[in-house]
């Protein structure tokens, strides 16, 4: 009852407001764009700015289209944003980057739109954020938005709305705290559709506690093809609950809401008189010059009656066909040049319509003179790639040339590209030489394929590392089971919900290793025929597969944490699996795998997958090693046939070896099949041998290597003499480069390796890393360093320049990455790194794998990286400077460790403008922005003072999606944790960039002791900056040196250590003579230079009062007998003398080292007026 009362409440509020001299605010996308918006002639072009013109009660009424938002659209007004009369197309679409809406007014109204593709990652609500409860959204479809809580809304009340194919990270991944009446929440993503919300008769899972709620399958038309209406036997119709108000409303379809007195669930109702239905199956297209008519075909429903009528807008041709069955077809239609909107009506027996639209572009001239486009790596890209000489150096250039019915051909090489591969046409895309060597990488950044609702094929790739991190299909993404994808490789590929290999699609010969999903870690919805599945994995359920049609296929060693490891709510036919699903020619035998461990799922002889297949499912006559598909007359189960011929495995990669390796081991694998001997040879050197065959495993040993590349090949036959070989490269340094443990840099060098003086130097820093061996240093001199591609540093070794950061640049030009360092303990020191540039991965200036790799003493100045860390992605940065760096997340760093650096200036276009992640000790982060957390985002800051810094949409300063880390940092607003402050700093200069604190500063003696011994400037730390006796560490980069202060209590003050004597401000002895330096400096000794000659102690007056001295504090310098060193000895006095006997000796040989007395002893006395005195000796 108190939702019903709620709901009324909001129904009187809107629409009392709205007969209050309400206006009307338009906006569509064909719109002058003239304040105020009056009218559809100067409607707004986006529905951002109409919002921010309303006032209180009135209404912003918006046209079709579909509005991709730059931005998240705010309403902070008591406006309703409703579709325009009769618009029933109107979509927000957030194009998986931003929010769609903010409804931050409590009697705002939201009715009649398709919200869709919302995304924020920090924050909840992908579709739709509301400030409470009580914001009302009406007849709106929310799919595929994503949020770590309520991936489609947030809060608010939502009545007759659909909420499906969104996801949340943790819950809710419909709704969160909302309220729902009339709802269909289904099909959301992460464990379930709603979290802590008010529902009633709704259709969602798991069933609430509210009236009127049902968990039946609400039986949309067709989800996948975004058709979210409802079928004929729909549990959803007339199951909503009527409400007054609701008479002579509409769903989102225009259509009458309250039908017979009852409302359905969902967003749209179930007409009594059954609507018509067109659906246009051609999809957009670009078409020859010298093609000037065109063939239109799609399918009607039964419900479609008469005759469906055509028009062409580009040349205003129109006619008729009639309605015949469930399927039409258009042929002769006449195209302009140019783009064809090209559009199908039909009409049910009450005249009530239905019409699709598809748009042909008739190219001016024609795109081109053949059937193939050609992509290498090594192409020279000239349109329209006709050629391997002038083939595109990507995959999509060709796809975009190419017209229905063409070939994309790909020759051997990785392709990596800034986003996923589109096909929208009915074409093939194939590699010209298999799997093994084409390769196309998502970089664990993007989905690797889009493939259309289309006939389209890709054969014979490797699709790896693909990433999705919002949505389905990590590999590939299939709009339905009409694309084929055959004789391919899925590995290692990840999608946050459905299918991290394949969603969708029909894929045939496959490999499905790897991957991982929330649902279908292999596949989700797919039709597979004999391929192989294995090693994948689901978070909840189907780790192999889930909702396929599976046949001829083998599903193992796959896992799942819910439900079933192998498939779950799979179809199987003649598939080796477990559990048994049932159904024809199954079996649960293990299928005998080659080499699991090794990846090698080839079938051993034993193999009860072996002649187990249907060939009814067979496509195409070759397995996926490229051997023919039948071999008995019956097809095995999985991508691979098993054919007794030989197979040869090296698992040797190729390596480069040092130039004193000279013979070379080489190991591998041959299947039962391979007898005889094996034969090798070194095309090289021309070595070669032979090795019998033993088992199923070989080594050939003491290959011979010449220096350079040594290409060795081993071949093996079986009994019929059939062939198979493998072979490996193995380069052999000519020359041992380990000479040197210096290797130097100039521009002025003449370049003779190894590089080992100035005059030699290597002209660029990449020659002498190449160089290097472990533990070596590269020295480079002044200079601004270029080069065609980043410096990569896989060695320990040392890489520093001579004369620091503001003479020695490397500059990467605004075209590629500076650095990028292996995990491994090297370091670089002493450079600007500037103008580093990554425009599809992480890390601008410097790239390292770990924390391992230490920059020191570096600036990293304005660079950038499409992904994380525009400065910096990981390493450990130790007194650097990261400015003006920018990236989407982390703009300055990105994980990693940083300590006492500086980051201002910096920006991320998402989150952490400064720094994101990582661990920041004692650094300064002021100046710089992002859209969350312009300072940091997420992380662990000791010391650091994070000040100044903006943020478009939250956290100027940090941002933390739940408890901040940090601790003794100044920073605003104040975070939860140990010593932290929000005064101003009070820094020398903030506009001129000056960081260091000024004398009244709160950051002096504010921090904890972490352990660095220096600042950025190289001043020790801690120091008593407030002269109050105990020595603090500061926040930021920079230690206050106050000159009064005495921090190490040695009797001098700081300012006198640092400026006057060189001395160390937080050691009292720096010499270590035991003479704290106060006191050197007042007995007129250098407090730099070990003084104490002798230092000894005597309870009676005479000899025994001085002791030997240890050699450590030599009276004389044993170097030259006529340089007598001065010693300084202590005496004690007693009844007001010091006595002190003095005995001059001698020695004739220096190494036999005996002495003997050269005179008398002579007693020397002196008056003492205190308790002891110093006395020293002058030998001449």
């Amino acid at each position: 009852m108190k939702m019903k009362i709620t709901i009324s409440i909001i129904a009187l509020l809107i629409g009392s407001n709205a007969s209050v001299l309400a206006d009307t605010l338009y906006v569509s996308l064909s719109g002058s764009h003239k304040s105020p918006y009056s009218d559809w002639g100067h409607a707004a072009t986006n529905i951002q700015d109409a919002v921010d013109a309303a006032t209180a009660g009135d209404t912003v009424m918006v046209s079709n289209g579909t509005y991709n938002l730059s931005g998240t659209i705010t309403v902070t007004n008591n406006i309703m944003i409703k579709s325009g009369d009769g618009q029933t197309n109107v979509i927000v679409d957030g194009q998986r980057n931003y929010r769609c809406f903010d409804l931050g007014n409590n009697a705002c109204l939201l009715d009649g739109f398709t919200i869709q593709n919302g995304y924020v990652d920090h924050d909840n609500g992908g579709g739709v954020y509301c400030s409470g409860t009580t914001p009302l959204i009406r007849n709106c479809l929310i799919i595929r938005s994503s949020a770590p809580y309520g991936g489609g809304c947030h809060k608010g009340t939502l009545i007759n709305c659909t909420l499906s194919d969104n996801v949340a990270d943790h819950d809710g991944g419909g709704c969160y705290q909302s309220s729902l009446q009339n709802c269909i929440n289904c099909f959301n993503y992460e464990d379930d559709n709603w979290y802590d919300s008010d529902i009633s008769y709704s259709c969602t899972t798991p069933l609430p506690t509210g009236i009127g709620n049902i968990t039946n399958a609400p039986l949309f038309a067709n989800a996948a093809g975004n058709n979210y209406r409802l079928t004929t036997n729909s549990p959803c119709i007339n199951a909503g609950v009527y409400q007054t108000w609701m008479t002579g409303t509409d769903d989102l379809d225009g259509n009458q809401r309250v039908i017979g007195g009852t409302v359905d669930m969902g967003t749209y109702e179930f007409p009594t008189v059954l609507l018509p239905q067109i659906d246009i199956t051609n999809g957009n297209a670009s078409v020859y010059g010298e093609i000037s008519t065109f063939t239109i075909g799609g399918t009607n429903n039964s419900w479609t009656a008469g005759t469906l009528s055509w028009t062409n807008t580009a040349n205003a041709a129109n006619g008729t066909v009639p309605v015949s069955s469930s399927t039409f077809l258009i042929s002769g239609l006449p195209l302009a040049f140019g783009d064809n909107t090209i559009t199908v009506t039909g009409t049910n027996t009450l005249e009530n319509k239905a019409s699709d639209s598809v748009t042909i572009t008739r190219l001016v001239e024609h795109g081109t003179s053949s059937l193939f486009h050609y992509v290498s790596t090594n192409g020279t890209a000239a349109y329209p790639y006709t050629s391997w000489v002038t083939a595109a150096t990507n995959i999509q250039e060709a796809v975009n040339a190419a017209n229905a019915g063409d070939t994309v051909l790909v020759t051997n090489g990785t392709y990596t590209s800034a986003g996923q591969i589109s096909v929208a046409k009915a074409i093939t895309v194939e590699s010209a030489n298999g799997p093994e060597v084409t390769i196309v990488d998502g970089l664990n950044n993007h989905r690797c394929f889009i493939l259309s609702d289309v006939a389209c094929i890709l054969n014979g790739f490797t699709i790896r590392n693909g990433y999705m991190n919002n949505w389905h299909g990590g590999g590939i993404y299939c709009w339905g089971n009409t694309p084929v994808i055959t004789n391919c490789k899925l590995i290692d590929n990840e999608a946050a919900t459905g299918g991290g290999g394949s969603y969708q699609g029909t894929l045939h010969n496959c490999m499905l290793m790897g991957n991982s999903a929330h649902h279908g870690g292999g596949g989700f919805n797919c039709t597979l025929n004999s391929c192989t599945i294995v090693s994948n994995t689901a978070s909840t359920s189907g780790g192999g597969s889930n909702s396929g049609t599976l046949q001829n296929c083998i599903l193992f060693s796959n896992s799942a944490t819910s439900s079933g490891d192998n498939y779950d709510s799979d179809t199987l036919q003649y598939c080796c699996t477990t559990p048994d699903p049932g159904g024809i020619g199954n079996i649960t035998n293990a299928p005998s795998f080659v080499d699991e461990a090794g990846s090698n799922y080839r079938l051993n002889a034993d193999s009860l997958c072996i002649n187990a297949g249907n060939n009814a499912y067979v496509y195409g006559s070759f397995d996926l090693d490229g051997q023919p598909r039948l071999v008995d007359g019956t097809v095995d189960m999985g991508a691979y046939e098993f054919d007794p011929a030989p197979f040869i495995d090296i698992t040797n990669i190729n390596e480069t070896v040092g130039s004193e390796v000279t013979l070379y081991t080489i190991g591998g694998t041959n299947n039962s099949w391979t007898v005889g001997t094996l034969s090798w040879t070194n095309v090289a050197n021309a070595a070669n041998g032979t090795v019998p065959v033993s088992g199923t495993v070989f080594q050939v040993s003491s290959v011979p290597l010449t220096g350079g590349a040594n290409e060795i090949t081993v071949t093996g036959t079986n009994i019929a003499g059939d062939e198979a070989s493998d072979n490996v490269t193995i380069t052999r340094d000519p020359l041992h480069t380990g000479n040197s443990p210096v290797h130097y840099v100039s521009t002025n060098g003449t370049a003779v390796w190894p590089y080992t003086n100035w005059v030699t130097a290597a002209t660029n820093i990449q020659n002498a890393v190449n160089t290097a061996n472990t533990g070596d240093t590269v020295l480079v001199t002044n200079g601004t360093y270029t080069s065609v591609s980043q410096i990569s540093v896989a060695k320990v070794i040392t890489v520093e320049s001579v004369n620091g950061p503001e003479v020695t640049i490397v500059d990467g030009l605004n075209d590629h990455r500076c650095f990028i360092l292996q995990n491994v303990a090297c370091t670089i020191s002493g450079f600007t790194i500037r103008n580093g540039f990554m425009h599809d991965w992480h890390g601008g200036g410097i790239y390292c794998f770990g924390s391992t790799p230490v920059i020191a003493n570096c600036k990293l100045i304005d660079n950038e990286a499409a992904g994380y860390g525009g400065g910096c992605y990981y390493g450990t940065l130790n007194s650097c400077t990261l400015k003006d760096n920018s990236a989407t997340r982390g703009g300055g760093c990105h994980y990693g460790t940083l300590n006492n650096c500086t980051l201002s200036g910096n920006s991320a276009s998402q989150i952490g403008g400064g720094s994101f992640e990582g661990t920041l000790n004692n650094c300064t982060l002021t100046g710089n922005s992002a859209t969350y957390g312009g300072g940091s985002c997420e992380g662990t800051l000791r010391n650091c003072i994070v000040y100044s810094n903006t943020a478009g949409t939250s956290g100027d300063n940090w941002f933390a999606a739940s408890a901040p880390d940090l601790s003794y940092s100044c920073t605003t607003p104040l975070p939860a944790g140990d010593g932290n402050i929000t005064n101003a700093p009070l820094f020398a200069d903030e506009v001129g960039g000056d960081y260091h604190l000024t004398a009244n500063s709160p950051c002096i003696d504010a921090g904890t002791d972490l352990g660095l011994a220096d600042d950025l400037d190289g001043i020790p730390r801690p120091l008593d900056g407030n002269a109050n006796g105990s020595a603090i560490a500061d926040m930021g980069a920079y230690e206050y040196l106050n000159i009064l202060a005495d921090s190490d209590d040695d009797g001098l003050s700081d300012g006198d250590e640092m400026y006057t004597y060189g001395t160390m401000l937080t050691v009292a002895d720096t010499d270590g003579d035991g003479l704290d330096d106060g006191d050197e400096v007042a007995l007129g000794f250098s407090p730099t230079i070990h003084s104490a000659g002798a230092i000894a102690y005597g309870e009676s007056i005479g000899e025994s009062n001085v002791t030997n001295n240890p050699s450590a504090y030599g009276l004389y310098s044993s170097e030259s007998i006529g340089d007598l060193s001065m010693g300084y000895m202590m005496v004690q006095t007693s009844n007001g003398w010091a006595n002190l006997w003095l005995q001059l000796e001698q020695c004739d040989d220096l190494i036999e080292g005996v002495w003997t007395n050269a005179g008398d002893a002579v007693l020397w006395q002196e008056p003492a007026d205190g308790d002891k005195a110093f006395f020293r000796v002058h030998g001449q």
